[in-house]
């Protein structure tokens, strides 16, 4: 008797668990509900579904993938773009533009900062200029204010 008590009680735990579990479970999702298609060639990268290896999951890249742009940006905001080729799409590579030495464009040029800096008082303060003439021997002088001044430090 002591015996048949001590087998229920080490079975008890694995029926109850049974239980459980049959009542937590649901239906495996397919193949197709997980995004996976069948009869597709996928040019580089794949994943096979683990319940069916003929159904498949091509990699599909986008140029923000490889840091590119879809579109280039707008030369007049500064950027210089050149197509790229990137596994089989066409994306840009954008970077501010630089002026070329001796010549400047205000629109352009150290991404629009130049324009800015000639007309903005306020840029001249965020980038260290002062009012205090006198200050120092050598400064720059703030091209939109020319009250305010950056020391030259040697």
């Amino acid at each position: 008797m002591k015996k048949f008590f001590l087998l229920a009680f080490i079975f008890l735990p694995l029926n109850t668990s049974a239980q459980v579990c049959g009542e937590d479970c649901f239906e495996r999702p397919s193949c197709e509900d997980l995004g996976y298609k069948q009869g597709i060639n996928c040019p580089e990268s794949y994943v096979t579904c683990p319940f069916d290896p003929t159904f498949l999951w091509c990699k599909q890249y986008t140029c923000a993938d490889g840091r590119y742009e879809n579109s280039p940006k707008n030369a007049n905001e500064g950027y210089a773009c050149e197509a790229v080729s990137y596994h089989g799409l066409t994306c840009y590579e954008c970077e501010v533009a630089v002026c070329a030495n001796g010549k400047y464009n205000r629109s352009t040029c150290w991404n629009g900062q130049l324009y800015e800096l000639v007309t903005n008082a306020d840029l001249c303060v965020s980038l260290g200029y002062t009012d205090i003439h006198g200050y120092c021997d050598e400064y720059l002088v703030c091209p939109a204010d020319e009250t305010r001044i950056k020391c030259i430090l040697r």
